[in-house]
């Protein structure tokens, strides 16, 4: 399962360190271009804002 979504060199990391999840937020990059319509610039801009005020490290 894991071969289809995730590159092989990844798999080794990840069988090695089951310790933590790390969590990679691309909802401004990726996340948007799978909306229907075209999300108008004043509402990414908000959306990257309320993201960088959740105090994730990034």
């Amino acid at each position: 399962m894991f071969a289809r979504i995730i590159p092989s060199s990844s798999i080794s990391t990840i069988r090695r360190s089951s310790n933590f999840v790390r969590i990679f937020e691309v909802g401004p990059r990726d996340g948007l271009q799978n909306e229907k319509v075209q999300v108008p610039t004043p509402i990414k801009v908000e959306f990257i804002n309320r993201l960088s005020r959740t105090g994730l490290k990034l």
